[in-house]
C-alpha cells in the first residue's frame, strides 16, 4: 500500500508510527525490524525523509521482548529523526480512553508536541536537500 502511495504522490516526508499493534500480536522483533527496514529502503529509493515515532511497550510484556522492540527503534533513530517514547506524557498523565489503550482527546496536543520537533527536522532536511 505504501509503495502505491509513493508512486502516486511522491511525498517529501513520511511519518512512521507503529509498533504497538505489532506488539499486541506478539509479532517477532525480527519481523518488526524487517518491516521498518523495508520502509527505510523505500525512503532511500523514493527520496523522502523518514520520521520514526516509536512507542514503549507496556511493562506487562516480557522484558526481553520490550528491549528487542526498543532496539529496533534505536537503530533507526541513528539515521532518522524521531523518538522511542511518543506517548511518554500520555502515560504519565493517564490520558487514555476507557479502553486504557488509545489516547483520549486531551492527549492529542501532548502527542503533537512530542512529535512535532522531529517532523520539523525532517521537513527542514527535505527542503534543504531539495534546494541543492
Amino acid at each position: 500500500m505504501l509503495k502505491n502511495h509513493l508512486l502516486n504522490h511522491r511525498p517529501h516526508v513520511v511519518i512512521v508510527e507503529l509498533g504497538g499493534n505489532d506488539a499486541l500480536q506478539f509479532i517477532a522483533p525480527s519481523q518488526f525490524k524487517e518491516n521498518l527496514i523495508n520502509i527505510e529502503n523505500l525512503s532511500e529509493k523514493h527520496h523522502f525523509s523518514l520520521v520514526v515515532l516509536g512507542v514503549r511497550l507496556p511493562p506487562n510484556m516480557p522484558l526481553s521482548y520490550r528491549q528487542a522492540h526498543q532496539n529496533v527503534y534505536l537503530e533507526l533513530l541513528k539515521k532518522h529523526p524521531g523518538t522511542t517514547d511518543l506517548l511518554k506524557e500520555v502515560i504519565e498523565k493517564n490520558l487514555f480512553q476507557t479502553d486504557q489503550i488509545h489516547p483520549n482527546n486531551e492527549a492529542q496536543s501532548l502527542i503533537f508536541n512530542q512529535a512535532w520537533p522531529h517532523i520539523q527536522e525532517a521537513v527542514k532536511t527535505s527542503c534543504h536537500e531539495g534546494s541543492q
